[in-house]
This record gives structure tokens, C-alpha cells and sequence, in this order.
């Protein structure tokens, strides 16, 4: 919760992961319609995808970074701003946790904490909870 209370996470949205599709269909979907190729080296433990700029917009797409499980199938998917793209360079951070999908956002800089700033976010939230106690149990 460190990263929260710093103000090193930006940002953070919640919803019903029910509600969307999964995050393995939504990943392939988006890097398939926009030309994305898998870069030799890892970063951080995430598998990068980079694609060339295209049509009139001469700047270059996201880079798009992947947490894969054991079976394959994708457990984070990150977007971040390429060096030289924005002012102030940004990641967002898509998982999902207890049926929830996460989506937050955090500055470049903080790209080698990506493990803590999902683990600070889960924290955070779990520590929303509140019990109910029913009279007469």
C-alpha cells in the first residue's frame, strides 16, 4: 500500500470481470488488428510487443507487455508509452483478481515495480471488505 499513499499509482478502476470477455480473447483480438510482433527480450518478466506506426499518425503505438501463466494463458496485460511518445510517460495495468477486473495506471518510471503496484492495488481493495453479521446466527 506503500506505492498508494506515495502517490506513485495514479490511478485505479474496478469492474465486474463478468463483464468482459477474457483477457486472453481481448489481448489476441488487439494485437492481431494492429500489426503487434513479440520483441526477442523480456523486460521485467513480461513478454513485449512493439508495432510500427501506422496509417497517417506518424507516432509510435503503445508497447504492450504480457504476464503469462505456466498454461499460457495471460494474467496481466500492460500498455505503456514508448520512450519520446509523452510528455509524462504512463502504464496501464489490466488483471483480474476475486472477479474483479483491475485496470490501473501508474508512471513509466515505476515499470520494474509493475509486480508491487498489482499486489498494492489487490491490497488495497481487499481491504474494503466489510463483514456483515446477521442477528440470530
Amino acid at each position: 500500500m506503500k506505492l498508494i499513499e506515495e502517490g506513485r499509482m495514479r490511478g485505479m478502476l474496478l469492474e465486474n470481470a463478468e463483464n468482459r470477455p477474457p483477457l486472453n480473447i481481448s489481448i489476441n483480438n488487439l494485437m492481431r488488428n494492429r500489426g503487434y510482433r513479440k520483441n526477442e527480450n523480456n523486460i521485467y518478466g513480461l513478454e513485449k510487443y512493439s508495432a510500427p506506426p501506422q496509417g497517417k499518425n506518424p507516432l509510435q503505438p503503445d508497447d504492450r507487455l504480457i504476464e503469462k501463466g505456466e498454461s499460457g494463458h495471460v494474467i496481466s496485460f500492460l500498455r505503456c508509452s514508448p520512450p519520446g511518445k509523452d510528455k509524462i510517460p504512463g502504464c496501464t495495468h489490466k488483471f483480474i483478481n476475486k472477479g474483479l477486473l483491475y485496470d490501473i495506471d501508474w508512471n513509466i518510471s515505476e515499470l520494474a515495480n509493475w509486480r508491487q503496484q498489482r499486489d498494492a492495488a489487490i491490497k488495497f481493495v481487499d481491504g474494503l471488505e466489510v463483514e456483515i453479521n446477521k442477528q440470530g446466527d
